[in-house]
């Protein structure tokens, strides 16, 4: 690996890039959409989140990975149990003559809006009128299990700070992104008869879709920081550590073509897990040496089954994520890894206790630096936790801070070059009052600002940061 002054340079100007491109587009028309499940399946497909559309038209259809990965096509991809019954292009909301409606010109089997059947193929109106207010919709006809609730609110024609980006044509919630991104992860990594190599092709694709657009990466950074996310632990776990170490490759300045295959490794890291028992991952107790025991077999698990891909990247990061410079990892104790084994192994340990388990809540990221720089062995290099502090930041994304103003805010960007500054989107103000319109402020621009103290408050997190 060369990390050129020129590299350098060119890695900060893209930082600079992204810290003036400003994430606020202008609300259209009257109205704001909200999606929000109404039973379980529909929650999952959400990932328990509400999405809120202010740009249309916004469209649904079925997760298929026939094709390669892309965040082109559907706004809101759904992964369905029971195939066909959800179309790849089933419906749009969009916005037609100052009015909120639902097309649906190609689904095979229909929905159901507020009971009424819609879907020409399925014998029903091509376009209906939502409501104001609540709506049930139900893809897929009568007996399907995804039923979703559509509110219609009034706009308030403010320009407000969203995270929405543009992908292709259309601007997007990168929820929405972050959706597509966990449930084609789950399509995968799950065990199936696929061979080898194109298990890896298929994630290289979808790293490569992260990896090629520094700015989407930035934004995802942050949904992936969120410390409780998609249902599935395993599913969840592995697109994180796949969107941190393209952020820690990226900060290192490897080429596009590295973070592509440092990010499908990642992606890919922790496959093994699916043949360790779901009691014992899932186990909300503390789990017994025997069973930790148990689990450590994953290592192995995912070497063995990724052992024959030509990518050699791959099956060692499967095998060698949990080894430690000090000898003290498994499942070999090795002591000379790779920098980029080690890299996917710093981040899998960082994002592992920032995020909820089973058996555990998480920790914040502030509290997640200190644990690594606290560590009284050296599990990690000196150098790579070096570089893993100037690049993620001593208060890294998604950090809650009160600035010395009082005033409380997240984190959304580190800045390389100014570990303890920053950029924060201020929520509160100094008496706990929400902000009507959020901001976002570049803390190495303002030197009479500062942070005084991470925040460290789980049910203040959990009541007013959820995306």
């Amino acid at each position: 690996m060369k990390k050129t002054e020129t590299a350098k340079q060119r890695l900060q100007e893209a930082a600079a890039n992204l810290s003036q491109e400003k994430y606020i587009f202008p609300t259209e028309g009257k109205y704001i959409v909200t999606i929000s499940g109404l039973n379980r399946i529909s929650k999952e497909a959400l990932l328990g989140k509400k999405l809120i559309i202010r740009h249309f038209p916004f469209t649904i259809g079925r997760a298929s990975y026939s094709h390669p990965f892309s965040f082109r096509g559907p706004d809101f991809l759904i992964a369905e149990p029971e195939t066909g019954r959800i179309s790849r292009k089933h419906l749009s909301i969009d916005l037609k003559d100052d009015q909120i409606v639902l097309e649906d010109e190609n689904s095979r089997f229909g929905s159901l809006i507020n009971g009424e059947r819609v879907g020409k193929n399925a014998g029903g109106k091509e376009r209906i009128p939502l409501r104001y207010g609540k709506n049930e919709v139900k893809l897929g006809g009568r007996s399907s299990p995804f039923v979703f609730e559509i509110d219609v609110i009034k706009n308030d024609q403010k320009k407000v700070l969203e995270d929405y980006i543009r992908c292709g044509d259309n601007v997007v919630p990168v929820a929405a992104l972050y959706i597509k991104l966990c449930q084609a992860t789950k399509e995968i990594i799950r065990p199936s008869n696929i061979d080898d190599q194109a298990l890896v092709t298929m994630a290289m694709n979808l790293s490569a879709s992260i990896a090629e657009d520094p700015k989407m990466a930035e934004m995802l950074h942050c949904y992936a920081a969120h410390p409780e996310t998609f249902s599935d632990v395993i599913v969840s776990h592995s697109i994180n550590v796949c969107i941190y170490a393209i952020q820690f490759a990226l900060g290192l300045s490897y080429s596009v073509e590295n973070m592509i295959k440092i990010g499908a490794a990642a992606l890919l890291h922790d496959i093994g897990m699916y043949k360790v028992p779901r009691e014992i991952i899932y186990k909300k107790e503390t789990i017994s040496g025997e069973e930790f025991e148990i689990m450590k077999r994953h290592a192995t698990y995912g070497y063995d089954r990724l052992s024959s891909a030509d990518n050699n990247l791959v099956p060692v990061v499967a095998h060698e994520h949990h080894e430690r410079i000090d000898g003290s990892g498994y499942p070999q104790g090795k002591v000379f890894l790779e920098e980029i084994v080690e890299l996917i192994g710093l981040v899998d340990f960082f994002e592992a206790v920032t995020h909820n388990r089973p058996q555990r809540g998480p920790i914040t990221p502030h509290q997640g630096v200190q644990m690594l720089m606290g560590k009284k062995h050296e599990s990690f290099s000196p150098k790579l936790l070096k570089t893993f502090v100037n690049i993620f930041s001593l208060f890294p994304v998604f950090s809650i801070v009160r600035l010395n103003t009082g005033d409380i805010g997240q984190v959304v960007k580190s800045n390389l070059d100014w570990i303890l500054r920053p950029i924060v989107r201020v929520l509160f103000d100094k008496y706990g009052e929400a902000l009507p319109v959020k901001k976002e402020i570049d803390l190495s621009k303002e030197e009479h600002l500062f942070i005084t103290k991470d925040i460290s408050d789980r049910v203040f997190i959990d009541t007013y940061f959820d995306i």
